[in-house]
């Protein structure tokens, strides 16, 4: 029994070492995922630069299974995922066609759409080819990977990434690159320069959807601590045009959609209400940080 219980214990710390790794968690020097870096990588050797044309999804996804043991679908799944501007800040991917919408509609099959890096994306990548990090065989031995990506764009501060592992998570917000750039350059000419310091330049997260920060006066603590929570809530309008009530909501909290999140609870807390004529609101405009309802 004392064989097996050390069997158990060694094998699910592997495990758990492989999927803390090789699938769930960002690395700190590119802030991404092994998927999103395999995807990154391809469209890189594929020459799918920002200043050339758009390739099929379906044939970089395809071509990403060079690096990744999973399928076709999930890879499609990270490729999408890297080209919103409502999941991302700084989107690492440009793709033409429906790549899905914040109402929560999905993207159409690969075979529709169209990817090349965008020019951020071309940033992660620049000088890989100058051999400033390492390379790893792929999983099957066949070819090699980069291990992380030179990132010349601070990806960790200015992108956000969220991870479950086993027994353990991460959930990185994003900052405005502006103000990133401000702190790093100011920490450079000032090595002791204390958190504080760097939040006159980075006020606080810059999500993707805009929102309002409710609890800013907790903001030093989690950056002291590295954990917290940052509470947001939208910017709204309510205003009349003849018998109808207007919302217009100018940004929504991150990871919110605006059917399940926004129109499905308003829906209920007016017909609890006894007011049918929710019924009639409708999405008019969708775009960055501009959601009018």
């Amino acid at each position: 029994m004392a064989d097996l219980n050390e069997r158990s214990i060694q094998d699910f710390l592997i495990y758990a070492n492989s999927v803390i790794k090789s699938r769930a968690i960002p690395r700190v020097e590119d802030n991404l995922k092994p998927i999103h870096r395999k995807i990154l990588w391809t469209l890189y050797e594929d020459k799918v630069f920002a200043d050339k044309p758009t390739k099929k999804c379906a044939t970089e996804a395809g071509r990403a299974l060079a690096y990744s043991p999973h399928g076709d679908a999930s890879v499609y799944g990270a490729m999408v995922r890297l080209s919103q501007w409502w999941k991302l800040r700084y989107p690492l991917i440009e793709m033409q066609g429906n790549c899905g919408n914040l109402l929560g509609d999905t993207a159409a099959a690969s075979r529709y759409t169209e990817c090349r890096l965008s020019p951020l994306g071309m940033l992660m990548l620049e000088d890989i080819n100058k051999n400033c990090v390492d390379f790893r065989p792929n999983y099957d031995n066949t070819t090699t990977e980069p291990e992380t990506l030179p990132s010349k764009f601070p990806f960790l501060l200015c992108g956000n990434n969220s991870g479950i592992a086993v027994g353990m998570g991460s959930d990185i917000v994003s900052h405005n690159f502006t103000e990133v750039m401000g702190a790093i350059q100011y920490y450079m000419e000032h090595k002791d320069c204390s958190i504080a310091d760097l939040m006159q330049f980075i006020k606080g997260p810059d999500f993707p959807t805009g929102g309002k920060i409710i609890n800013g006066e907790e903001l030093l603590k989690i950056y002291t601590e590295g954990t917290g929570s940052v509470k947001v809530c939208a910017h709204y309008d309510i205003s009349k045009s003849g018998a109808n009530t207007i919302i217009t909501f100018h940004d929504l909290p991150y990871g919110v959609e605006i059917d399940e999140g926004v129109k499905k609870p308003l829906k209920k807390l007016v017909i609890e209400d006894g007011n049918e004529a929710f019924e009639d609101i409708n999405v008019t405009k969708v775009g960055p940080r501009n959601f009018d309802i």
